[in-house]
């Protein structure tokens, strides 16, 4: 909400293809969608590449992110 409405406040409102939301797939789901919902442009990206070379970048987003996964069950509710 708070993104959406800093958007709302600097103009670039849902219909402005300048801004967009990403985040990395499989992490707040329930967010993505609340803000596609909402009519702003969302996309997901993934890591790719050898084990030895994602598997750091994840584990840090994986600690960066402590708190969304524990919400996780949480983002399940919504989805269903």
């Amino acid at each position: 909400k708070l993104a959406a409405a800093k958007a709302h406040e600097l103009g670039m409102g849902k219909v402005n293809h300048k801004m967009e939301f990403a985040q990395l797939y499989g992490m707040s789901e329930a967010l993505s969608f609340g803000l596609s919902n909402a009519g702003f442009q969302v996309s997901k990206y993934m890591p790719f590449g050898p084990v030895e070379t994602v598997m750091p970048y994840l584990l840090r987003r994986a600690e960066e992110n402590r708190g969304v996964l524990a919400a996780s069950g949480f983002d399940r509710q919504l989805m269903r």
